[in-house]
């Protein structure tokens, strides 16, 4: 708690403000509060669970400002393969919050009272790979002038993608993606979106519905994008 990692990571590409990696059986678990990640070259935060285990977060009270910018300044050439800045021909910027969670696992817990501005790809950028979903509570954040979907859970194989989200402003989309077998069970409630809200559910298996969007109290200024059979309540 009351940390501040500010302007780290402006070396080199892929260098983090804060990063935890596991390779092998076990979890994250990572808790953070009153704390700021600022100006940093790659992800403000990034946590990579690369085998059996689960990302379990509490992050509350946190600002998250201009982080992700290192390819845009560094020696970035757009017409060299091999530079590692090179994405295709755009610089590889990053993210604010960065989870990818693979092998079987989970990403559980809750992000409350977040600033998330101005980073230069997403703002929360969560992937899960593998057996395991999401269970997460987003509660009262603030996230504009982010450059990609200010909020983004991608859930690639077998897995549920359950999110209740509360008083979440924002200028840009939010997106909630199933690949594999599951459904998206997306709950949102006393929010503003101004942008689009997005939720796909691609295989959720034989006689099962893709899922459910409720809204409660919420303005989405831009389109209600829905691909498979969720149901909206």
């Amino acid at each position: 708690m009351d940390v501040l990692i500010i302007d780290n990571g402006n070396g080199k590409q892929d260098a983090d403000g804060f990063r935890v990696d596991d390779r092998g059986d076990g979890s994250i678990t990572f808790f953070a509060t009153n704390s700021a990640f600022i100006d940093n070259g790659a992800d403000g935060i990034e946590l990579d669970e690369g085998n059996n285990g689960d990302v379990v977060i509490h992050v509350s009270n946190t600002i998250f400002d201009f982080n992700g910018e290192y390819c845009v300044i560094g020696p970035f050439d757009e017409t060299d393969t091999e530079d590692p800045c090179n994405d295709d021909g755009d610089p590889d910027v990053d993210d604010a919050f960065d989870i990818d969670e693979a092998g079987d696992g989970s990403v559980i817990g809750r992000v409350v009272d977040l600033t998330v501005v101005n980073n230069f790809d997403e703002g929360l950028d969560f992937d899960e790979e593998g057996a395991g979903g999401f269970d997460l509570d987003v509660v009262n954040v603030y996230a504009e002038n982010n450059a990609d979907e200010s909020v983004k859970l991608s859930e690639e194989d077998d897995g549920n993608t359950v999110a209740r989200l509360r008083s979440v402003t924002t200028d840009g989309d939010l997106e909630f993606e199933e690949e594999g077998v599951g459904i998206v069970d997306v709950t949102i409630n006393g929010s503003y979106v101004g942008d689009d809200m997005k939720l796909a559910a691609e295989n959720a298996g034989p006689d099962t519905t893709g899922g459910f969007y409720k809204a409660r109290g919420t303005t989405v200024v831009d389109d209600l994008d829905i691909d498979g059979d969720i149901e909206v309540l």
